[in-house]
Formats: C-alpha cells, structure tokens, sequence
C-alpha cells in the first residue's frame, strides 16, 4: 500500500491526536493542536480524545463583507467511549464537572510560539455511536460570547435603573412599571411595592436614560381618587440620607405645589415636605417634632422648575450634633446644579417612608406631569450616576461598550477611544448585544470575539486607516491554495444611503459623478438605494454617516470575497515571517497580494479581512479569509507620502506621450483648482498620479496657469504604455476624508 493510501486509510479512523505522525509531516518544528476545557478552575488538556478525522474547523467573522459579523465557533469531533463527555454520566471520569458553557480554548505551536486559535464556551455534549456500540463520540460545536448574547435575551433595563441599583441603595422605586400596573414594584430585594392610585403607567418615554414612566392623571380636588405615592423605607441603620426623584411638570405649576413628603424618625424633624412654589423655587417646608413648622427650611431659587425633566435630592448628614441639609434641583438637560443648604441642632434620624399626594386645588398644573426613579440612600457619599439620566447622550462607542461590559460582567478588549469617535445618542431599551451592535454602527467599527480569551473586543474605524499589511503574499510564487476569483459585479454598489437618527432626523446622500454615480449608464451605473438606521448624538453627524457608506459602497474595484492559504505549503514551512504573519491576521486588518497574473491589472491588491474559517488537521492547516476591498480605508493624512494630497477635480493630458517619456505636460479643467507647483511647495513632492492605468510619478510641476509640465518617473505599477492626448490623470492616491 503506498504512504498515501496509507495516510487516506488512517485519516478515516477514530484516532485521536496523540496518534503516531511518523513519516514526517509538512513542517517537523510544530506541534499538534491543543484542545483544552477548563474544569475545577484548571486547563485540562483532551488533545488525546479529539479525533483527527473529522478535523478542527474555526469560524470567525463575516461570512461576506455585507454581512453582521455572526458568533465565532469551533467545530471538532471527541471521543466518548468511556462516557468522560456525557454530562450526567455518574461514573464518566468529568462528571458534575463539564455542563452547559463549559468553556475551550483551541491553540497550536508554530515556530516555537504557542498561538490561540479560539476561546469559546461548549453549550451542548451530544453523544452518538455506531451500531455496534463500540464507536462513541460527541460532536462538539463551540460558540463564542455573542452566541449566548442572542440566545432570547430581554432588553436591559435603562440606564438610570442599572447605574442607580449599581450605587446600592436602601430603596429604589423606578416607576418603570408596564402599562397596566397598578403598584410601583421595588428594584432592591426584600422592599415592598409602592402603591400608587390614579397614575397612567408606561405613558411618558421622554427622560433618555429611563424607560417609559407614569403620567399624572387629573388632581382635581373634587375627584373621589387623587394620586398618591406611598412606600415604607427600610432603616438604613446611619445618621446619614439621601433622598432622589425626577420629576416632570409640563410648565411651572401656579401656586406653592407638594412634590414629596419624607417622613423621619429624627429627634427634631417628623417629616420634610418638598414643594414648588410656583416659577420662583423650590423648597422644603419641615414639621417639627411636637407640632410647628420651619417654612423655609430650605429655598432654591430656580428658573427651570417647569416645561422638563428635572431631578431632585434631598440629603442629611450629622456630625458632632449638628445636621447638614441639602436640596439640589439639576435640569435633566443642562447637568447644572442650582442647590442650598442649611444646619440645625439635631439628628437627621432616617427615613421612614416617602409619599406624594398630587390632590390640591394648585396641583392642577401637575395634571399631565410625570415622576419616577424614586430612590433612598444610606450616605450622602453616592457614586456619579449623573451621566445615567440622560441616557449617557454623547458617550463615544468605545466608552459605552466598556461601560456595558462592566455593567454585565462581560470581558471586553476595547482600544483605547480617540476623539474621533463618533458620539452616540442615548442608550434606550434594548438587549445587551443589540446596545452593543449600536456601537459598532455608529463606528462603522468591528465588534468581534478574540481568540485568546473569552469575552469580545472592538475595532474602531480609526484602527483600519491606513494600515501597513499584516501578511503579504505573492501570487507568482504560489503563495495562494486557490486561484484568484475576482468579482466585478454590483452586489455591493451603494451610491444612494439615507441615515436615520432614532427619534431625530435623517440625511440622503448619493455619488451623482463617476463611474458607480446613480447617473444612468454609460455616465453611471444607475441608482443603488440603502438605508441605516444609527444611534448618534446629532442630526448633524447623519450627513457623514450616510456619505461614508456611499464611499463604502461605491468602490470602484473587483472583489475578491475569498483567499485561502494553506500552512504545510513550503512558501509558509520555510518562512518564519509569512507563516507569523498568516496566524497573526485577524479580522479589521490588510493583506496584501503582490503580482497579480498578467491578464489581470498589475497593482497590489489590498483586502481588509472580514473574517475567516480556519481548518487544522494532521496533513492539513488551512485558511480562507472573507475579505473586502481595503481602498477605501485609506483616508486623508497630513504630511503622508501618499494620503497628504488633495485630488484636482479634472485634468488630462495635453499631447501625446510615448512609453518612455518623462516630460508630461498637463492641462486642468476651466474652473478647476491648478496642480501644486514644487518651486512653491518643494516639500509636497514627490506623489504619484494615475494615467490610463498607469502610475506615474510626480517629481516636479513647472507652471502656475492651467497648463503645466511635469517631470515624471514613469511605469510605477509596471505598466508601460503610450498615452493619447486628453488622457484623463488624477492622483493615484486621493486623500478622502475618513468618518
């Protein structure tokens, strides 16, 4: 039987990995792949149980460049004849200790650099065996982080709720209640329900950072039911409080107005009543232990008591028998603080209850209002929320994926942001991947799984301009497994985007020259439509939104949506640096192929990866990466080589030139901006122009009319031609401006 024979036969049995690989494999310096479970708190190598027939295979990414980047997973095949790998087997040798998520990781060694593949969780075991029962495996299909993420999640609660519960307090009513709720249920455990009368649920969705709240129905004094708020609060157990609510009023009530009645078990104090009184202030009228008032106790003059979200805090704290008050009011809208205090001899006790009864006949002015986010603190010393009530409106992507990840207990790698980040809109409700899917929108970014750890990890844009080649391969020397596929065709073409801000604005923008313009053929390829729909701060981030994905879409190159290479060839056994550079590729990184074949054009191809399926074996280790064009990564940069320059907007030859020549003189359209000339601008060249196909390089510019002459290098991209007279020329590196 010939070793090949040998090797087929061998393949198809169950063998794991720690069988013999006599014979000499592709590359003697590495080893077999690792598999590892992580159980009792320890890595636990199952190397030996995988079996090598049916392989490893590794989906990351996209699976095209148009696609949402879906869940990572490894694919492998164990063996189970002793039953170690069926969960509830009491005699198997991993009982009570593998289950649902169980986590792996897949690395391997190559040029002596252990370098992981995949870091995943393991969600189902299901065994299967032959007839005979004498053949048991477990096909085991790992997921990454996202695909638990989408497995059915309810939305997060809101901002405010999840920073507020975050800072413990004593009590926490939201008032977040669904439509047809008749009590108000408590966010901290073991607290009662607030009972309420006469509050339209779920009805005001306009404070950003909450979910929907109630409305205020009538409070005229002659109805039957008026709106109450009444809840105990369990004893903090310190000298010390502080009170919060948001309050909405549609406009400045008329006359001195109750908002919140906290009663205390203070030795001087019963109870602190706050009020509005009218469009002057707010203030805090207290009850005196034995009867009698202090009216005002305390008064904050303001003028946005009305027409918006406000929120209120009320706090206390002792020291040396003499009790600190504070009442501050902060416009939702503002941040803004308008505050006053005051001292008294006495303690502050701590708070009994909280009640609100909007029944007066100057409470009409609350009719239509709303309230919420009623909540009791044990110190005054409470962790910033502030940013929460607006629904961290402004936050930058990356800020806002490392605060839910936080939030969540979720590992995440995120960069570290630049302030070219765009800022977000509010956070709404929603599931926890979708909020995160948001940001990556808004970033036109990458969220993606890493492969060395258990959790998620963003690339932001500012992260694919203008990279340097992870890996570079060249097609004459056979450093592809699979020939070169180009596509040229429109699945991609987007010249037309309109971006839509929730609850704002939108912005069209479309590419009406050139040859992807929405012009009809042969001036354009006709109209090629899509929408968005992004989170961003302002409606006046919508028109770069919209125009960086017409420059996505209208790229005016071939495709080419898959490349593959296969790591036993010699081009990457023999070459330390190609095989590093192949295993260290990731998504949102370039590659570069050089030398195309002849029948193609001769330029570099550069590709951004989108994703990869990854395939090891004992004979073989192959990758095949989804990729997409990179040109339109390469974004405008002062003092680059190439990227510095700013393109004109018409220009051809003026007169012929034959394949050798170095003179080109050049003419711009009437109307457009001249060529830069290097007796005044010596420091800007040399860059390089493209005529017919051609790459030339500009040496020099003689001449500051419309008609100028260059001193060119010629054949740049290996092309050699002659060119006619009115030859269009542009730069061949155009600066375009980056998101």
């Amino acid at each position: 039987m010939s070793r090949a024979a040998r090797v087929a036969s061998w393949l198809e049995k169950p063998g794991g990995w720690s069988s013999p690989t006599s014979g000499g494999w592709a590359y003697a310096n590495a080893t077999h792949p690792l598999v590892e479970l992580y159980l009792d708190d320890t890595w636990v190598d199952i190397t030996s149980y995988v079996y090598y027939r049916d392989r490893i295979t590794i989906t990351r990414g996209k699976s095209d460049e148009a696609s949402q980047i879906s869940p990572s997973s490894c694919q492998f095949t164990i063996n189970n004849r002793d039953g170690r790998f069926s969960p509830r087997n009491p005699t198997g040798a991993y009982y009570g200790l593998i289950g649902r998520n169980t986590p792996v990781r897949v690395s391997v060694v190559r040029n002596g650099v252990r370098r992981f593949r995949f870091y995943g969780e393991i969600s189902a075991w299901p065994s299967k065996w032959d007839t005979s029962g004498k053949d048991v495996w477990v096909e085991i299909e790992a997921g990454g982080v996202m695909r638990r993420l989408g497995q059915g999640q309810a939305p997060l609660k809101s901002a405010l709720f999840r920073a507020i519960t975050t800072a413990n307090p004593v009590g926490y009513w939201p008032l977040e209640d669904g439509s047809e709720a008749t009590s108000a249920a408590s966010a901290v455990e073991g607290n009662v329900a607030a009972k309420t009368i006469n509050f339209d649920y779920a009805s005001n969705d306009t404070l950003p950072g909450s979910g929907p709240l109630p409305t205020i129905l009538s409070t005229n004094a002659l109805e039957t039911q008026v709106c109450k708020l009444r809840v105990p609060v369990p004893d903090s157990g310190t000298e010390e409080w502080r009170v919060e609510f948001v309050y909405y009023t549609p406009t400045a009530p008329a006359g001195l107005t109750q908002l919140m009645e906290i009663e205390v078990n203070s030795d001087t104090y019963e109870s602190h009543r706050v009020y509005l009184n009218g469009s002057a202030n707010i203030r805090i009228i207290s009850d005196l232990v034995g009867g009698g008032i202090t009216s005002p106790f305390i008064s904050v003059t303001s003028s946005n008591l009305g027409g918006q979200w406000n929120r209120v805090y009320i706090q206390m704290s002792a020291s040396g028998g003499t009790t600190t008050a504070k009442l501050a009011l902060i416009p939702i809208t503002t941040g803004i603080e308008e505050s006053g205090t005051t001292t008294y001899a006495g303690t502050p006790g701590s708070v009994l209850s909280l009640f609100s009864d909007f029944n007066s006949a100057t409470d009409t002015n609350l009719q239509g209002g709303s309230v919420g986010h009623y909540t009791v603190f044990g110190s005054v010393d409470v962790d910033a929320f502030e940013d929460a009530f607006d629904g961290y409106n402004g936050e930058l992507p990356s800020e806002r994926l490392r605060r839910l990840s936080e939030e969540s207990d979720l590992s995440t790698l995120i960069p570290t942001y630049t302030d070219d980040e765009q800022p977000m809109g509010a956070q709404r409700l929603s599931t926890l991947l979708d909020l995160l899917r948001e940001c990556e929108t808004a970033e036109v970014g990458r969220l993606i799984e890493p492969r060395d750890q258990f959790g998620l990890a963003f690339i932001n844009k500012s992260m694919m301009y203008n990279q340097d080649p992870v890996l570079t391969l060249d097609y004459s020397q056979h450093h592809l497994s699979m020939p070169l596929d180009p596509v040229d065709d429109d699945r991609y073409t987007r010249n037309d985007v309109t971006a839509t801000r929730p609850r704002g604005s939108f912005s069209q923008q479309t590419l009406d020259e050139g040859a992807l313009s929405t012009q009809a053929p042969p001036n354009g390829v006709g109209r090629y439509d899509d929408s968005v729909t992004v989170n961003v701060e302002s409606d006046d981030q919508l028109g770069s939104q919209a125009m960086w994905r017409v420059h996505l879409g209208t790229v005016d190159e071939p495709r080419y949506p898959e490349i593959s290479v296969n790591l036993r060839h010699p081009s990457f056994t023999e070459s330390i640096e190609r095989m590093n550079g192949a295993l260290a590729v990731d998504i949102g990184q370039r590659i570069n192929i050089e030398n195309p074949p002849a029948w193609m054009a001769p330029d570099t191809i550069g590709l951004l990866v989108e994703g990869y399926t990854e395939v090891i074996g004992v004979v073989e280790h192959d990758i095949t990466y989804t990729t997409s064009p990179y040109t339109p990564h390469n974004v405008a940069s002062l003092d680059d080589e190439f990227f510095g320059h700013v393109d004109t907007e018409g220009c051809s030859t003026n007169g012929a030139i034959n394949s050798t020549s170095t003179v080109l003189n050049v003419l711009t359209d009437v109307g457009a901006t001249r060529w830069i000339d290097s007796a005044t601008y010596p420091d800007d060249f040399p860059f390089d122009i493209w005529v017919g196909g051609e790459v030339m390089r500009v040496n020099a510019c003689v001449g500051t009319a419309l008609s100028q002459t260059f001193d060119v290098t010629r054949s740049i991209n290996g092309v050699v031609k002659s060119h006619a007279s009115g030859t269009r020329l542009s730069l061949a590196y155009p600066a375009v401006i980056g998101l």
